[in-house]
């Protein structure tokens, strides 16, 4: 661009790969991994999925700058998935790495806080359709972000860690949770003290059959027992919920999504706790009946993953393979109905349900977070 600018040549991708061929490298068939990504999906439409980062996630580590989509509306094999590169939006250098991001109640667009500043995007257009500047504390929503997929109202969870004063948080610290209206911009925080508090980030997802949302934070400070955690959306409390069956060790920065519009949550990968270990094994809530069940593992040991859940397919891609490299293999695959891992991605077709469905859903996993913060928590 700066080049086109200096000269008054107006560059077009057809005239550089005339002239400089070696300038213009064929598009990698699988895209680049990254972990701490901030995702969110819409089944049997895409997954989508900005930022992150390529190694262990210490001081001063840069912000792996992305912006793509994983087609769930078409078949594809995981050596080769339908993956588009998106326009990435414009951010200011302060706000590097605080990105949170969600979706509209509709599907049709996305919105990233980049503290202050939010962004929507036009999935349709492809393209970036407004920006505007909120005047709320620093941070509200560094710490965790979800949609609900029936009001259309955003929550979110202010992080501990973003906000902290040389990274030193006590248990007692308060925390605000914040709803959104994205239509009209208001918003109201509730502050809170104690448990779910996230250090640096809640995994939260919706479920449109409980009418609730579900967040998933082994909180360090308190000992929690039990990581999962329910938000009454009415009485705007949280209180931990007691499952039964086969209980998820506790783990840090895992997958965590809604499956068949919220009457199946999936838990996957993640940052083992006790003891300190990158994870593989996958489970499934019954949110009924509270019931956790074990699924087939996941082929690599990962962390801070993206994923999703289109159809019966559960599709989980990038991370960090041992907390240090990126993982740069395709998207995997897990078949709801036979607990199998595969390398095909095939989508539900249109008229079909899915097993156990009864409505499109969407949702998000997790947020990109402040790779300081957590170099402050964790060292392996």
């Amino acid at each position: 661009m700066r080049f086109a600018k200096l000269y008054s040549i107006p560059l077009t991708a057809a005239l550089v790969a005339q002239a400089f061929p070696q300038v213009l490298a064929a598009e990698p068939k699988i895209p680049p991994g990254a972990g701490m990504s901030a995702s969110t999906f819409v089944e049997n439409q895409g997954l989508y999925i900005s930022d992150g980062i390529r190694s262990k996630p210490d001081k001063g580590v840069p912000l792996y700058k992305q912006f793509i989509s994983l087609n769930l509306s078409t078949a594809w094999e995981s050596d080769a998935p339908a993956w588009t590169d998106l326009i990435y939006r414009e951010t200011k250098d302060e706000y590097d790495g605080q990105g949170t991001m969600t979706i509209t109640k509709d599907g049709d667009a996305l919105i990233f806080f980049d503290d202050r500043i939010i962004h929507n995007y036009d999935i349709k257009s492809k393209q970036w359709i407004q920006e505007y500047s909120m005047n709320w504390t620093s941070h509200l929503f560094s710490g965790g972000i979800v949609t609900d997929l029936d009001t259309g109202l955003i929550y979110g969870m202010e992080g501990l860690m973003g906000r902290a004063k040389n990274h030193e948080v006590n248990p007692d610290d308060p925390w605000k949770f914040t709803e959104f209206n994205p239509v009209d911009k208001s918003f109201t925080s509730v502050e809170k003290r104690g448990p779910p508090a996230a250090l640096d980030l809640i995994s939260m997802v919706y479920s449109s059959v409980a009418k609730r949302i579900f967040g998933y934070e082994p909180n360090q400070l308190h000992d929690n027992k039990e990581a999962l955690w329910s938000y009454n959306i009415t009485s705007k409390d949280w209180t931990p919920v007691n499952a039964t069956g086969d209980i998820p060790p506790l783990r840090s920065y895992p997958c965590f999504v809604s499956a068949y519009g919220g009457k199946k949550l999936i838990l996957a990968g993640g940052l083992g706790i006790k003891p300190i270990a990158i994870l593989n094994d996958v489970y499934s809530l019954d949110v009924s009946t509270l019931t956790w069940t074990k699924l087939a593992n996941m082929p690599l040991t990962v962390v801070g993953h993206s994923c999703a859940v289109s159809g019966d397919s559960f599709v989980a891609m990038g991370g960090l393979t041992d907390w240090v490299v990126a993982n740069d293999e395709g998207p995997a695959i897990l078949n709801l109905t036979s607990n199998t891992w595969g390398k095909r991605y095939t989508p539900t077709p249109p008229g079909q349900t899915p097993s156990s469905a009864d409505r499109t859903h969407l949702t998000l996993s997790k947020a990109v977070f402040v790779a300081l913060a957590v170099s402050s928590l964790i060292t392996l």
